[in-house]
């Protein structure tokens, strides 16, 4: 029984620990729809943007990209990771785009056997809307 508390009391101590040191100012999550031109069906993203993000900043922040999109919004919460990071200046300032994959059967695919439309959505579609802003 011993070995199924264990990871229960890592997960709780790292829980509390991210709380603790949560951040005072939080970055902007921001929900869109995008209609993927690969698939012909739209597709959820978010987008988060740091606290005191300047679309306008000379250098592009850097990009993370995410799959499992609304995963990493509560099981792992990214935005708070990335805010906590910030604060207590262990990574700078990111801009994250969480994808949503609509269901497990649709994710194995995108990342498995239909991998070449996955490429052409990020490469053609998201990125430069990433860049955009």
């Amino acid at each position: 029984m011993l070995p199924r508390v264990v990871p229960f009391l890592a997960l709780a101590l790292v829980t509390s620990a991210a709380a603790a040191q949560a951040p005072r100012g939080a970055g902007n999550v921001e929900e869109r729809t995008v209609f993927d031109s690969s698939y012909h069906r739209p597709r959820r993203v978010w987008v988060y943007t740091p606290p005191g993000y300047d679309p306008r900043a000379t250098l592009p922040y850097p990009l993370i990209v995410a799959f499992d999109g609304a995963v990493y919004l509560d099981t792992i919460p990214l935005p708070m990771i990335l805010d906590t990071l910030l604060a207590t200046r262990r990574a700078p300032p990111f801009v994250a785009v969480l994808v949503d994959d609509s269901s497990s059967g649709v994710r194995i695919a995108d990342l498995g056997i239909n991998c070449l439309r996955m490429v052409q959505f990020l490469g053609k579609q998201l990125m430069p809307m990433m860049r955009r802003g």
